[in-house]
């Protein structure tokens, strides 16, 4: 009887946390929350932008709830020495980027960068869409010569 009364008393304690857990996602659908990470990105329910989720054990779920408007800005790749983070400096203010945005395009500090960020530019991250390398004014420089002769390339073997 004791395990009958150990099972109801475990279902009840159940329900009450469901309930508990239903009530709090309830309220975080209605109240613009800050990350867990500190960051001071807030997810703004009224402008329709993002919704969290609290799922059954705690964890949480971000998603899209609609398009953010855009804008595309070109800067220049830095690195911040002191926490070894990428940055892009543009003419409006500087922007984080994520480093497997970087090594995916083969980023180098100096190359120009065009990044995606919020119409209202009120965060700190930008996403980037493409790197273009920094050219080697040294080695795209015109080199004084004479013009290529027949049999000037005579000499070279087939291995190059």
């Amino acid at each position: 009887m004791a395990d009958i009364k150990k099972l109801g008393l475990i279902r009840q304690l159940i329900e009450a946390a469901e309930q508990s857990l239903a009530r709090a996602q309830s309220l975080l659908e209605d109240t613009p929350i800050q990350k867990a990470t500190g960051n001071t990105d807030i997810l703004e329910r009224a402008k329709a932008t993002g919704k969290a989720s609290i799922r059954r054990f705690g964890s949480f779920v971000y998603k899209q709830i609609g398009p953010v408007e855009r804008v595309r800005l070109i800067g220049t790749l830095m690195r911040d020495e002191s926490t070894n983070e990428y940055l892009v400096l543009s003419a409006e203010r500087t922007f984080r980027v994520l480093l497997a945005s970087v090594t995916y395009f083969k980023g180098e500090v100096g190359d120009e960068v065009v990044v995606l960020v919020p119409k209202s530019q009120s965060g700190e991250w930008a996403a980037v869409e493409n790197i273009i390398k920094k050219i080697d004014s040294e080695a795209t420089e015109a080199k004084p010569g004479r013009p290529a002769k027949a049999g000037d390339l005579d000499d070279l073997d087939a291995t190059g």
